[in-house]
Protein backbone atom coordinates (compact mmCIF):
# COMPACT_ATOMS: atom_id res chain seq x y z
CA UNK A 1 0.00 0.00 0.00
CA UNK A 2 2.86 2.37 0.85
CA UNK A 3 4.44 1.78 -2.58
CA UNK A 4 1.12 2.58 -4.25
CA UNK A 5 0.90 5.88 -2.38
CA UNK A 6 4.43 6.84 -3.39
CA UNK A 7 3.71 6.03 -7.03
CA UNK A 8 0.48 8.06 -6.93
CA UNK A 9 2.23 11.11 -5.47
CA UNK A 10 5.01 10.83 -8.07
CA UNK A 11 2.47 10.66 -10.90
CA UNK A 12 0.60 13.70 -9.63
CA UNK A 13 3.84 15.67 -9.34
CA UNK A 14 4.94 14.63 -12.83
CA UNK A 15 1.57 15.56 -14.32
CA UNK A 16 1.58 18.99 -12.67
CA UNK A 17 5.13 19.85 -13.65
CA UNK A 18 4.54 18.79 -17.26
CA UNK A 19 1.68 21.32 -17.48
CA UNK A 20 4.05 24.18 -16.79
CA UNK A 21 5.19 26.01 -19.88
CA UNK A 22 8.71 25.02 -20.87
CA UNK A 23 10.80 28.13 -21.53
CA UNK A 24 12.21 28.59 -25.02
CA UNK A 25 14.93 30.81 -26.39
CA UNK A 26 12.19 33.20 -27.53
CA UNK A 27 11.06 33.45 -23.89
CA UNK A 28 14.64 34.15 -22.78
CA UNK A 29 14.96 36.85 -25.42
CA UNK A 30 11.67 38.43 -24.31
CA UNK A 31 12.60 38.10 -20.62
CA UNK A 32 15.91 39.87 -21.25
CA UNK A 33 13.92 43.11 -21.48
CA UNK A 34 13.19 42.70 -17.74
CA UNK A 35 16.35 40.85 -16.71
CA UNK A 36 19.46 41.95 -18.60
CA UNK A 37 21.55 39.04 -19.84
CA UNK A 38 18.85 36.45 -19.10
CA UNK A 39 19.86 33.01 -20.36
CA UNK A 40 17.61 30.12 -21.29
CA UNK A 41 19.43 27.95 -18.73
CA UNK A 42 18.33 30.35 -15.96
CA UNK A 43 14.70 30.01 -17.04
CA UNK A 44 14.99 26.24 -17.20
CA UNK A 45 16.47 26.19 -13.68
CA UNK A 46 13.67 28.50 -12.55
CA UNK A 47 11.05 26.12 -13.91
CA UNK A 48 12.71 23.18 -12.18
CA UNK A 49 12.76 25.06 -8.87
CA UNK A 50 9.19 26.28 -9.37
CA UNK A 51 7.99 22.71 -9.87
CA UNK A 52 9.94 21.40 -6.87
CA UNK A 53 9.65 24.20 -4.32
CA UNK A 54 6.29 25.86 -4.92
CA UNK A 55 4.65 22.48 -4.60
CA UNK A 56 5.66 22.39 -0.91
CA UNK A 57 2.73 24.59 0.12
CA UNK A 58 0.13 24.35 -2.64
CA UNK A 59 -0.61 22.70 -5.99
CA UNK A 60 1.38 24.19 -8.85
CA UNK A 61 -0.22 27.10 -10.64
CA UNK A 62 0.42 28.45 -14.11
CA UNK A 63 2.72 31.49 -13.83
CA UNK A 64 0.66 33.11 -16.63
CA UNK A 65 -2.19 33.66 -14.16
CA UNK A 66 -0.35 36.74 -12.86
CA UNK A 67 1.56 39.63 -14.38
CA UNK A 68 5.29 40.22 -14.00
CA UNK A 69 4.51 43.09 -11.61
CA UNK A 70 2.31 40.84 -9.49
CA UNK A 71 5.09 38.24 -9.35
CA UNK A 72 7.39 40.91 -7.90
CA UNK A 73 5.10 41.01 -4.88
CA UNK A 74 4.08 37.33 -4.78
CA UNK A 75 7.46 35.61 -5.10
CA UNK A 76 9.18 37.03 -1.98
CA UNK A 77 6.21 35.87 0.12
CA UNK A 78 6.27 32.43 -1.47
CA UNK A 79 10.02 32.10 -0.92
CA UNK A 80 9.53 32.88 2.77
CA UNK A 81 6.92 30.11 2.88
CA UNK A 82 9.32 27.63 1.29
CA UNK A 83 12.01 28.56 3.80
CA UNK A 84 9.57 28.13 6.69
CA UNK A 85 8.88 24.61 5.40
CA UNK A 86 12.59 23.81 5.51
CA UNK A 87 13.58 24.74 1.97
CA UNK A 88 16.97 26.33 1.47
CA UNK A 89 17.40 28.52 -1.59
CA UNK A 90 20.47 30.45 -2.66
CA UNK A 91 20.13 34.03 -3.88
CA UNK A 92 20.74 32.78 -7.42
CA UNK A 93 17.93 30.22 -7.09
CA UNK A 94 15.57 32.89 -5.76
CA UNK A 95 16.47 35.10 -8.72
CA UNK A 96 15.88 32.24 -11.17
CA UNK A 97 12.48 31.52 -9.64
CA UNK A 98 11.45 35.15 -10.05
CA UNK A 99 12.91 35.37 -13.57
CA UNK A 100 10.99 32.26 -14.60
CA UNK A 101 7.69 33.46 -13.11
CA UNK A 102 8.00 36.97 -14.55
CA UNK A 103 9.06 35.79 -17.98
CA UNK A 104 6.26 33.23 -18.20
CA UNK A 105 3.73 35.67 -16.68
CA UNK A 106 0.58 37.00 -18.26
CA UNK A 107 1.57 38.89 -21.40
CA UNK A 108 0.66 42.49 -22.11
CA UNK A 109 0.08 43.55 -18.52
Amino acid sequence: MKKLSIVAVALVFAACSSQLATPTQADADRGAAMHQGLALAQLQEGKKLYAAECNRCHPLKDPAKWTAAEWSEIMPKMIKGVEKKGGVLTDEQKDNLLRYAQTMAKKGA
